[in-house]
């Protein structure tokens, strides 16, 4: 690295590391989409769910930060497959270990950054070495700068070499087993007339490929945004423009009797609005992308996001802050005129929304995919069932319908395998259908019973127990006890699904009871409904209620007042 590359990437610090190590372009958004993110500890979700945690011992809790070279950096997603890259050369495919690429600190910039997927799987290192599978012999000279973005062609370019395009951070492009670019992108000068890749604005950051023309599209840091036609992709000058050994200037093109011209050059698309102060960066931009009818999106890390149809004004302004690392946007996706945007703290934005969509546990969020299809659920972890336990207090001889309410992440709750041991409650009898027990009521005493459910891939049935306690009548007309609500623990409640949660109460002095809520408070903010006259909490959460929410109960016989207090977990299943 020369002096001058040096100087930007002090100067930048950790913003300029995000943005070369985790802003490049390369759930369920809209009707059609599985939204996939994953974060630099190996986190892997799709809509909010943890699908896999991928092996990192990064830590940057403490400083300096711990294992640096083991953050996941990149994440591709193709029909049902997905792929996980490493900082230090590991791969994952769904999953499972796929191969782990060279990689060492000691040569210098060896950092792998970026995958692309075609027929083959491509990797791309920061000093130009370009990886087809676990094959990484081919390398493109770099020339002090970095290598950032890589993408596949839909249609076959070179006859030899990896088929891909490889783009550095001073715009020139490399693809096949040309060692010399065969397109440059030429942005001008910067806001302090530096020039490509010399300083963070003018830093080229990756490409899109429309898939209407097939045409190569590039972005840079300052908004400038260039087009080329790949055929017109020609490497045949051998000359680098970003070779500064000393020899004399490099045209870019010329005539007859003028030297050799370089690679060709790339036409300006937009130039949006960019950095005031390039020194500070807050709008920058990091993410490129094409719909499938060839409209375009940009994301500037301040949360602006551009369209190709109206560049007079952002589209949408989600809520960032360009000088905040945590409120940082990172990536975006769009697929069917639906996108997804993706900021460092976890928080995801679908479309013109300003209010999160999802808000992702764990932070430090780098990548964002989208897919039509179901996922490889090959090497998921299964999770067992989750029921909804009822501690359930009735009178004496009363008589009680007690749910059995079963959820399961990867599997529709019907499909349950489930069984009852009524054995500890007297008289009472199973409702496969309404999956309710039924109980005639009993003397005074403690009661149980027990609900196993297998999903049919546990090794054995997860069982849930179930206590009845019978309380004698409070026979003193001058006494006055509370109201006994039967209580519930764990109620797992699904994205999409609609749950219905029955209220058993009951009074040891035969009082009329009153159930009430804060419509405003808790789940019931959020869509939750409570009928008063049924005597339930009904919900279908969404995707923005994932996470645990409370929902308070009050039961009261006049004078005095006992709070049931219920816990929703949301989260996004994984059933498709």
């Amino acid at each position: 690295m020369n002096a001058r590359h040096a100087a930007v990437l002090l100067r930048r610090g950790l913003a300029c590391a995000a943005l070369l190590l985790g802003l490049q372009p390369s759930g369920r958004a809209g009707d059609t989409s599985l939204i996939y993110t994953l974060n630099d500890r190996g986190n892997l979700s799709i809509g909010g769910t943890l699908l896999e945690k991928l092996p990192s011992t990064f830590d940057p809790t403490v400083t300096p930060a711990q294992n640096t070279q083991q953050q996941w950096v990149d994440l591709v997603v193709e029909g049902s497959d997905r792929w996980a890259l490493r900082l230090d050369g590991r791969v994952h495919q769904n999953g499972k270990k796929l191969f782990v690429l060279p990689f060492d600190p000691a040569e210098g910039s060896t950092s792998w950054l970026r995958l692309a997927h075609a027929d083959e799987l491509y990797s791309l290192r920061a000093d130009g070495t370009l990886a087809v599978g676990d094959d990484a012999s081919t390398r493109y000279n770099n020339f002090s700068f970095l290598f950032v973005d890589l993408v596949t062609p839909a249609i076959p370019l070179f006859t030899g070499g990896p088929a891909a395009l490889a783009l550095r951070s001073d715009g020139a492009i490399f693809g096949g087993d040309e060692l010399t670019p065969g397109m440059l992108l030429v942005g001008g000068d910067g806001v302090i007339g530096s020039k490509d890749g010399e300083f963070i604005d003018t830093f080229w950051v990756g490409l899109a490929i429309d898939p209407t023309t097939d045409e190569v599209l590039g972005l840079r840091a300052d908004g400038k945004i260039h087009r080329f036609a790949p055929a017109d992709f020609d490497a045949s000058s051998g000359i680098d423009p970003g070779d500064d050994s000393g020899g004399p200037p490099l045209p870019l093109g010329g005539g007859e009797g003028d030297p050799p011209a370089g690679p060709p050059v790339g036409t300006l698309e937009a130039a949006l609005p960019g950095p005031l102060n390039p020194v500070t960066g807050d709008r920058l931009y990091v993410q490129l992308d094409v719909d499938a009818d060839g409209t375009w999106y940009a994301l500037r890390q301040d949360g602006a996001v551009f369209r190709s149809d109206d560049l007079a004004a952002p589209l949408v302004d989600f809520p960032g802050d360009g000088l905040d690392p945590e409120k940082t946007f990172v990536d975006l996706r769009v697929r069917n005129g639906s996108f997804v945007a993706l900021r460092f703290d976890g928080l995801l934005f679908q479309d013109t929304s300003t209010d999160p969509t999802i808000d992702l546990d764990k932070k430090r969020y780098r990548r964002l995919a989208l897919s039509g299809d179901a996922p490889d659920l090959s090497s998921f972890k299964n999770r067992p069932p989750v029921a909804a336990t009822y501690k359930t207090v009735r009178l004496e001889n009363e008589a009680a319908v007690i749910p059995v309410l079963l959820s399961d992440v990867d599997k529709a709750s019907a499909e349950l395998e489930v069984t009852v041991d009524l054995s500890g409650l007297p008289g009472a009898t199973w409702d496969p259908e309404a999956r309710t027990v039924n109980f005639p009521g009993a003397l005074a005493g403690s009661y149980r019973f027990t609900v196993s459910a297998s999903d049919g891939l546990i090794a054995q049935p997860k069982t849930f127990k179930y206590t009845v306690k019978v309380l004698a009548a409070d026979l003193d007309p001058l006494k006055n006890l509370p109201p006994s609500p039967s209580r519930v623990k764990k109620v797992q409640a699904l994205v999409g699904h609609p749950l219905v949660v029955p209220l058993l109460t009951t009074d040891r002095d035969g009082d009329a009871l009153t159930l009430s809520v804060d419509p405003a408070a808790g789940a019931f903010g959020r869509g939750a409904v409570f009928d008063a006259q049924a005597g339930t909490v009904s919900w279908t959460p969404t995707f923005a209620d994932i996470g645990k929410w409370p929902a308070v109960v009050s039961v009261s016989d006049g004078v005095k007042t006992v709070k049931l207090k219920l816990s929703f977990q949301v989260i996004n299943p994984l059933i498709f």
